[in-house]
C-alpha cells in the first residue's frame, strides 16, 4: 500500500526516546521504547523475504541503527534481529565489494544505512561492516561532495564527473550532512585521523550554521549554490520538512564534537568558545576563540593537582604553521603523523595555552 516513509517517522520516535533514556536517566522513555521494539518484532517476525525486499525499497531512515542501540542497552537479541532485517542488499552489497555504485540514488536515504552498519562494526566488531563504511566516507568525501561539506542535488547523487552542471538552488540537503557528521563521529573515534575532523569542520561551519536564520531561528531544506539563488526558510507554523526536524537537532548539539578523549589525554578538535568539565579526572579546560574572526586561540587548563595529560590539539588544513606561548614561554610542540599537535607533560593545576592559526 502507498504510505509514505514510515519507518522514517518511526525511527525520529525510537531515537529521540533512547535518547531520553541515555542523556536525561528517563526510565519511562526505554519502557515505551522496548515496548515498540516489543511490536516491531511481533509484526515483522512473521513476514515473508518478498515483503522484507518489496517494504525497504522505501525510505526507512536509520532505523536499523536505533534497534542496534536498543540491542546495545538491553542485550535483548531480538532488536539485533530487527537491525539486521534492515539491511538493504541492494545499497550496501556493491559497498562491500567497494564499488562506487552510488547512481543517482536518493542520498538521505543511503547515507543512514551505513552509519547503521558503522553501529554493527562497534557491537559485533565486524571487519566488514568497518571497511564498507570508512569506503563510503571517503568515497563521499572525495567525489560527492561540494566545497562547504555538503552533498546532493535535488536530494539525489549524481555523476560527480558533471558537477558543474549540478550547482542549482536544490543542492545541498541538509539532512544529508546531518548523517554525514553522525558517520563521521563513528569513523573518528575509531581512528582519530585529524582529516575526519577537518572536513566535520568545514561541513559544520559552511553548511549547518549556514542552515539557520539567526533572526528567526527557521532552517533551510537545502543550500543552494546556484549564483543569484536564496535561502528558503521554513516557518513556524506552515511548513515542517525533515531538514527542519533534524535541523533543530543539529542546532543543539553544537557541544558534542569539539572535545574527546582517549585513556591518556583530550582531543581538541574545534575551535569553539566552551568548558570542558572532565569530572572525572578533575579536568577544566576553557576554550576561549572567535575564529574565523581572529586566529587566536586561548586554551585555559584547570586541574585540581599537578599531573601528566597528553593534550592533542588538532593542526586544520587551513593553517600552515601556528605559533604556541605555554605558560608565557613560546614553543612548537611535536605534529603528530595523526594531525594533532603534542602537548605531553606534567601541568600545573594552572596553565594557559595561547596559539595563533593564520589562515593561509
Amino acid at each position: 500500500k502507498s504510505v509514505w516513509a514510515p519507518w522514517y517517522t518511526l525511527h525520529k520516535l525510537y531515537s529521540g526516546l533512547i535518547d531520553q533514556y541515555l542523556y536525561a536517566d528517563n526510565l519511562q522513555a526505554l519502557k515505551v521504547v522496548t515496548k515498540m521494539g516489543d511490536w516491531a518484532y511481533n509484526k515483522l517476525k512473521p513476514l515473508s523475504e518478498e515483503t522484507r525486499r518489496l517494504m525497504i525499497r522505501n525510505e526507512f531512515g536509520g532505523i536499523n541503527e536505533s534497534f542496534y542501540n536498543l540491542y546495545a542497552i538491553t542485550g535483548d537479541e531480538r532488536y539485533r534481529w530487527l537491525a539486521e532485517y534492515f539491511y538493504h542488499n541492494d545499497v550496501i552489497d556493491p559497498l562491500k565489494e567497494l564499488r562506487d555504485d552510488l547512481g543517482t540514488k536518493h542520498t538521505n536515504t543511503f547515507i543512514p544505512k551505513v552509519i547503521a552498519e558503522a553501529r554493527n562494526y562497534e557491537l559485533t566488531q565486524n571487519e566488514t561492516s568497518k571497511k564498507l563504511s570508512e569506503f563510503f566516507w571517503h568515497t563521499m568525501i572525495d567525489h560527492h561532495t561540494f566545497a562547504p561539506g555538503c552533498s546532493s542535488d535535488k536530494e539525489h547523487f549524481f555523476d560527480p564527473k558533471k558537477c558543474s552542471k549540478h550547482l542549482t538552488g536544490y543542492t545541498g540537503e541538509t539532512c544529508c550532512t546531518y548523517n554525514m557528521l553522525k558517520l563521521s563521529r563513528h569513523l573518528f573515534c575509531w581512528t582519530g585521523d585529524s582529516s575526519i575532523a577537518d572536513y566535520y569542520e568545514r561541513a559544520l561551519y559552511n553548511h549547518i550554521l549556514g542552515q539557520q536564520d539567526p533572526e528567526t531561528g527557521m532552517v533551510t531544506y537545502f543550500l543552494p549554490l546556484l549564483s543569484g539563488s536564496h535561502k528558503l526558510y521554513s516557518t513556524k507554523e506552515n511548513s515542517f520538512w525533515c531538514c527542519v526536524g533534524s535541523g533543530f537537532e543539529n542546532h543543539a548539539k553544537y557541544g558534542e564534537a569539539i572535545y574527546y578523549h582517549n585513556d591518556k589525554g583530550i582531543y581538541v578538535n574545534l575551535f569553539i568558545p566552551s568548558i570542558l568539565s572532565w569530572k572525572e579526572e578533575g579536568v577544566e579546560l576553557i576554550q576561549q576563540s572567535r575564529i574565523p574572526e581572529s586566529e587566536q586561540v586561548d586554551l585555559t587548563l584547570n586541574l585540581k593537582k599537578k599531573q601528566k595529560l597528553i593534550l592533542r590539539i588538532r593542526k586544520p588544513d587551513w593553517t600552515d604553521k601556528a605559533t604556541f606561548i605555554i605558560n608565557g614561554e613560546e614553543e612548537q610542540p611535536l605534529l603528530g603523523s595523526d594531525g594533532y599537535w603534542i602537548i605531553d607533560r606534567v601541568w600545573e593545576r594552572k596553565n594557559v595555552i595561547t596559539l595563533r592559526l593564520p589562515m593561509h
